[in-house]
């Protein structure tokens, strides 16, 4: 199973679970080979985010937290988010909290 099928699972069975996890806990959770493994998880995480944008569906990616973010992802996901027209706002603050919770549960009640 490649990277990117190994995510998806990972990440449904996650929403499953209503659990979340950061960036480097998922990694070594899927034991993404170095080098560059939050690098290589970051580009399964967008391609995924373009796939569920197209299809209308919640953005899975927004299980992944940056460890220094407080719970929220990484600016790069809120700057995808708002590429693919899901998201209108700041990449930090209260309104990216707002929104990122409500696609946390939007995950959660569809999983």
């Amino acid at each position: 199973m490649n990277d990117f099928a190994r995510v998806v699972q990972e990440l449904e069975r996650m929403a499953a679970a209503r659990e979340r996890a950061t960036y480097a806990e998922l990694t070594q959770r899927l034991g993404i080979e170095p080098p560059h493994q939050i690098r290589k998880l970051v580009l399964c995480l967008e391609e995924l985010m373009r796939r569920q944008a197209r299809a209308g569906e919640p953005l899975l990616a927004c299980l992944v937290a940056s460890k220094i973010r407080d719970g929220l992802p990484a600016p790069g996901f809120f700057a995808l988010a708002a590429e693919l027209g899901c998201y209108h706002g700041p990449e930090s603050g209260p309104e990216a909290r707002a929104w990122h919770d409500a696609e946390v549960a939007r995950v959660f009640a569809r999983y």
